[in-house]
């Protein structure tokens, strides 16, 4: 079974709760994220819940949260025929008030190399300006 992995993080004076209120609201995803239409959660985020994704030009993708810790990480992921696309977000203190801030793609299963030539490489390509709109998003709320 194949796996292929890509993250980037970035360094911010945002608080994880500022952070997370990008994260967490649905509707923040496609302000945030060129490559999202819309996104809506089947209720609160938590492990095991669900929601849906709309990326342009491509149908809406059922998506299950498979690890949320409050104001630290936040990942989902698709399952996808023989293969699953994972995407995470992390938050961890750096110290004198700054924050790493890191998300994350993870294409895993028998079909892996075709998933990350479809979908993982243009997801991981778009983190840089994402994670960057999220900071500066996150950095205005609390001004």
């Amino acid at each position: 079974m194949g796996t292929w992995e890509h993250k980037h993080t970035e360094i911010t004076t945002a608080t994880p709760a500022q952070v997370w209120s990008r994260w967490a609201v649905a509707t923040t995803w496609a302000i945030d994220d060129p490559s999202v239409e819309w996104a809506l959660f089947d209720g609160e985020p938590c492990n095991g819940s669900t929601g849906k994704l709309k990326s342009p030009g491509s149908p809406a993708q059922k998506f299950t949260f498979t690890c949320v810790e409050p104001l630290r990480r936040f990942d989902f992921a698709f399952n996808l025929p023989l293969g699953t696309v994972s995407i995470t977000h992390l938050v961890e203190e750096q110290g004198k008030g700054n924050y790493a801030v890191t998300h994350g793609v993870r294409v895993e299963g028998p079909l892996s190399r075709v998933y990350t030539a479809l979908l993982g490489r243009k997801i991981a390509a778009g983190f840089p300006d994402v994670v960057n709109a999220v900071l500066n998003a996150a950095l205005v709320s609390a001004a």
